[in-house]
Order: structure tokens, then C-alpha cells, then sequence
């Protein structure tokens, strides 16, 4: 496989997953249904201008819902991953399998809520354009979910650069590498923090090649094929989205 492959993998599904209008979440809309039934109009106010915890929600009550939407988006994706499965499967995406895009369509969007109810700000600038900024956030948010070696300590870095003059000194180490930087926000997200984010695109790149092959050869065998790659696609699903809530919560 060519060095580049892995990163034109990822750029292609997440791409194509954002060409989606319903990829995207509205931050406001999203936090407005999810905690009108367990808070008043005026604590959802202060949660949209702030955050859901300087609104004084409970803790346990974000990770309520937090769950909630899991367990929701968890049926959706492994009800249309059965149907893929099965020979035939669903139209292809380019040279992407449909249900490869719409796997991680829905994780992109769960990505969105649980950054939303911890404290994100909406992840799209423009209703139009998707910058670099938005597909390195979701990049390292989806290297979280997957387990990419030091996903989680590059998004801490990520959330910590919050404004724009401010100089900080930042430490960031991956495989034997040690890097330093000491720049201005859009300096280390233009050179630091984007050669991170490269590492885990070509990191997230091959997991989803490998486990490409391992559905493809699924959909040989009649239901047998449709019922695997939905038990595959419950527990991946599964797996990833606990463990990005568990970085957030923690």
C-alpha cells in the first residue's frame, strides 16, 4: 500500500460523510432536544451560550443522555449495516463502500453530540464550506474512538489553544518522537498539531483497510453475511463511541 493511501482512505470517507447535510449537528438544536426533559428553559439557555457543565447540569445527568444517544445511533447503524452486509450490499460511494460511509456518517455524528454535551463549541464555521479546522477536530475526534496512540493527548491539546494571540508552550510525543512547540494558536494548528493529525489519518487509514477486508469477505455467504457484518458493525460501533465518551467524561 502506497505511504499516502491510508490518509486518501480517510479523506474520502469523511468527505463524503460531510457532503451529508444530516452529518452535520447543530450544536443549539441538538442541545435544546436533548435536555429539555430534565432541565428548565432557562438552564438550556445558559448551556447553549456556555457549556452544559457551567450551566450547572449534573454530571450524571450529561452521561445519561450521553448513553442515550448512543444506544440510539447504535440501532440505526447496525440495522443498516445487516442490509449491507447481505451480497449485493448497498451502491458504492466512489471507490467506498455505502456502508462504510454511513458507518462513520453516524459516528461522526455521535462525535458531535457527546463534544456538545461536554463542553464543544459546534464543530462547522460555515454553513457552506468545511475548513481544515473541522476535519482535523473530527479526525482526532474519530482517532479516540478507534484508539490511535496519543489521539487523546493531541485533542487535549487541541482544546487547551483557545486563544488566538495567546503564546504556549506546548509538548506533544508520539511513537519516538519528541516535538516543541511554542507558537501562537494558528501557528501550531497550521504546523504542530496538523502533522498529528496526519499521523492519525494514516493511523485511522490502514485500521479501516484491514477491517475492509475482513467485511468484504462477510458478504459471501446469503443472511449468514448480513448477520455478521451487523454483529461487527454493533460491537465496533460500540467500542468506539463508549470510549470517546469515557475521554470526555473523564
Amino acid at each position: 500500500m502506497d505511504k499516502k493511501e491510508p490518509i486518501k482512505i480517510w479523506e474520502t470517507i469523511l468527505r463524503t460523510s460531510l457532503n451529508f447535510n444530516h452529518c452535520r449537528v447543530d450544536r443549539e438544536d441538538f442541545l435544546k432536544e436533548a435536555l429539555r426533559i430534565n432541565c428548565s428553559d432557562e438552564v438550556i439557555g445558559k448551556a447553549i451560550l456556555t457549556t452544559p457543565s457551567e450551566a450547572e447540569i449534573p454530571r450524571y445527568v450529561i452521561s445519561d443522555i450521553a448513553n442515550d444517544v448512543i444506544n440510539s445511533d447504535l440501532m440505526k447503524v447496525t440495522g443498516l449495516s445487516f442490509a449491507a452486509g447481505l451480497p449485493g450490499g448497498f451502491a458504492m460511494a466512489g471507490t467506498i463502500p455505502a456502508d462504510l460511509i454511513q458507518f462513520f456518517l453516524n459516528s461522526i455524528r455521535v462525535a458531535q453530540k457527546l463534544a456538545y454535551l461536554y463542553g464543544w463549541k459546534d464543530f462547522f464555521e460555515s454553513e457552506t464550506e468545511i475548513s481544515q479546522d473541522t476535519l482535523s477536530k473530527i479526525t482526532l475526534f474519530t482517532g479516540v474512538m478507534f484508539g490511535a496512540p496519543n489521539a487523546e493527548k493531541a485533542l487535549n491539546t487541541y482544546k487547551g489553544i483557545d486563544n488566538e494571540d495567546e503564546l504556549k508552550e506546548v509538548r506533544i510525543g508520539f511513537s519516538n518522537l519528541e516535538v516543541d512547540f511554542s507558537f501562537s494558536q494558528s501557528t501550531i494548528r497550521e504546523h504542530g498539531l496538523l502533522q498529528l493529525v496526519q499521523y492519525i489519518a494514516k493511523w485511522i487509514g490502514v485500521k479501516i483497510a484491514r477491517q475492509s477486508l475482513t467485511r468484504s469477505s462477510m458478504r459471501i455467504v446469503p443472511l449468514i453475511g448480513g448477520i455478521v457484518s451487523g454483529g461487527f458493525s454493533y460491537l465496533s460501533f460500540k467500542d468506539m463511541t463508549t470510549r470517546l465518551h469515557d475521554y470526555l467524561r473523564d
